[in-house]
């Protein structure tokens, strides 16, 4: 037998799971988003591949804290987590109810820009449902959750 020691054959990589979290908040963002990026942090200690899609930092100034909310997406790397930051409209007024409807719609369909390829679908309240067809072809957990200021 003519084996080279050099050469070792590796069994293959056993690819992480991988987890998306869909939430308005997160770091720097206070309140909610201190939570949602804990979470985070501690799945990818653990050994995850995580993936955040968020909108840009706003609370609890409700202000454009980046100077980039819009629609183009920004993808960053947090230490072991990917973070993709989509645009939200920002209300003057959190407490008009009209304001805050216009807020929840604009980050749906922002995350359906680049979900589905287009706006044509129709983001609705049950979240899990409209994007669950999307994270399971794409083989990830559906685990969703949302949080308002």
């Amino acid at each position: 037998m003519n084996e080279n020691p050099d050469q070792t054959t590796l069994p293959a990589r056993k690819r992480a799971p991988r987890i998306l979290v869909v939430v308005n908040v997160f770091r720097p963002d206070l309140g909610g988003g201190v939570l949602f990026a804990d979470l985070c942090d501690g799945l990818a200690e653990r050994g995850f591949d995580v993936t955040v899609r968020c909108a840009y930092p706003y609370y609890p100034q409700w202000t454009d804290v980046s100077g980039q909310n819009g629609w183009r997406i920004r993808r960053e790397n947090h230490d072991r987590l990917n973070v993709e930051r989509f645009g939200i409209f920002i209300p003057s007024n959190p407490n008009s109810l009209v304001q805050r409807l216009v807020y929840e719609a604009s980050f749906f369909f922002s995350l359906s820009e680049d979900v589905s390829g287009s706006t044509n679908s129709m983001p609705c309240w049950s979240s899990a449902l409209w994007l669950a067809p999307w994270l399971t072809q794409a083989g990830m957990p559906a685990g969703l959750a949302r949080h308002s200021g």
